[in-house]
């Protein structure tokens, strides 16, 4: 019985050529974006590599100094802040200090590219699982005895050595030159903690040890034993906070800095307030509202289409009341119809998404990018159409079967 209401779903909809492609165009069209955005907001703040352990980190990106004048003035933090205070935590397992991406200029040949220059400790291959395509990182050795050493990224090694092995070999940025120990698989810039073309030992910046302020271009990561103890490492680090010697205490007279997730590092600037509030929940609201309403639309005109085609099969429905037929295989013909137009919507949906996510893959908009489908949000808002979907053409279906036959001929 299940096959013949399949067939019949699948003559129906064939049948009502207008009705269906208005109502797979809404619905696939919908979830094909919604399949892109997420996969855009996954790679931006989403765990994969090389930051696997974000359900168990904190990040020091940020430091405010507050003047007595009501003014702010904010930045990174300072590698001697780190150092000096961040280093002396006992609550994290691991932790890495590793400066913002910097601009550096490098000649291949006769062309002059641009580099993403990273500064970062030993542990930051320890606490970063980065692929190495050759080589390994730094050691901590390497880094004390300040050696010219780097880890470079896939796309520097391919225009600086081509197909030939990096590793060993050397590298010249602008009058320094580098022993190449590693090479890592490219990370898009808007991982800003991990992206970079070349990777040096903290110890080689020119800044290193000599800025004695707290405000700087550095950022840490703290890595606790598990995910319920963050919350330990943010109160560690909020009494830490307290300790800290205010530079110039004549014009400034307090410091704010946080151990966030990954996420609230990036809201608490735009949406929180830096004290009390990180913003995250502020963001989820809005993408929930926003997401929401830009789902309704295409539901709503959904349930307007299934209605009108339902009201458009009375006679239909009369005569197959006349010769018998129960109120609910009446019913169960039409979730059968709404289930099939649900699914073909979410394969076509699929397919759209690949081929968006491909091109923008290849296009390469933003560097490094690899964009892939997300098949939770995928079910999830297949779930949503359906219900709605269901909600739609069965109600109404439902009443209709509820007439006698001589009344839903009428209509």
């Amino acid at each position: 019985m299940l096959r013949n209401y399949l067939k019949m779903a699948i003559k129906v909809l064939l049948r009502k050529k207008f009705y269906t492609f208005i109502s797979m165009f809404g619905i696939s069209i919908t979830l094909a974006i919604l399949l892109v955005v997420t996969s855009f907001w996954e790679h931006a703040t989403g765990e994969q590599a090389p930051e696997v352990n974000l359900d168990r980190s904190l990040v020091v990106s940020r430091m405010k100094l507050k003047d007595k004048r009501g003014g702010n003035y904010m930045d990174g933090a300072s590698f001697y802040f780190l150092d000096h205070y961040v280093r002396k935590l006992s609550t994290p397992e691991k932790m890495s200090f590793y400066s913002f991406p910097g601009t550096v200029s490098a000649f291949i040949g006769d062309r002059k590219v641009n580099l993403d220059r990273k500064f970062a400790d030993a542990a930051f291959w320890e606490v970063l699982k980065f692929k190495f395509i050759e080589g390994r990182g730094y050691t901590a050795e390497e880094v004390e005895n300040s050696q010219s050493v780097a880890v470079i990224s896939r796309s520097f090694k391919e225009k600086a050595f081509g197909k030939e092995s990096a590793a060993g070999k050397e590298v010249k940025i602008n009058q320094d030159k580098f022993r190449v120990v590693g090479v890592v698989e490219d990370v898009s810039f808007v991982r800003y903690h991990t992206s970079g073309d070349l990777y040096l030992p903290v110890s080689l910046d020119k800044g290193f040890q000599k800025n004695k302020n707290i405000l700087g271009n550095y950022a840490a990561m703290l890595v606790a034993e598990n995910p319920g103890r963050r919350k330990e490492i943010q109160k560690e680090y909020a009494a830490m906070m307290q300790q800290v010697e205010i530079p110039e205490p004549h014009k400034f007279e307090s410091a704010h800095s946080h151990a966030d997730t990954y996420l609230a590092s990036y809201t608490r600037t735009f949406l929180g307030n830096d004290e009390t509030n990180t913003g995250v929940n502020t963001l989820y609201a809005t993408i929930g509202l926003i997401a929401f309403l830009f789902i309704m639309l295409p539901t709503v005109n959904l349930v307007n289409i299934n209605i009108s085609r339902t009201m458009e099969r009375a006679s239909e429905i009369g005569a197959r009341k006349a010769m018998g037929a129960s109120s609910f295989s009446l019913v169960l013909q039409f979730l059968v119809e709404n289930l099939v137009l649900t699914v073909f919507c979410g394969v076509l949906a699929v397919g759209l998404a690949y081929g968006a996510m491909e091109a923008i893959n290849a296009s390469q908009f933003i560097e490094h990018l690899q964009l892939t489908i997300n098949y939770e949000i995928l079910i999830k808002g297949m779930l949503f159409a359906l219900f709605f979907g269901l909600l739609s053409g069965v109600y109404p279906a439902w009443r209709m079967s509820r007439l006698q036959a001589a009344e839903a001929l009428k209509i």
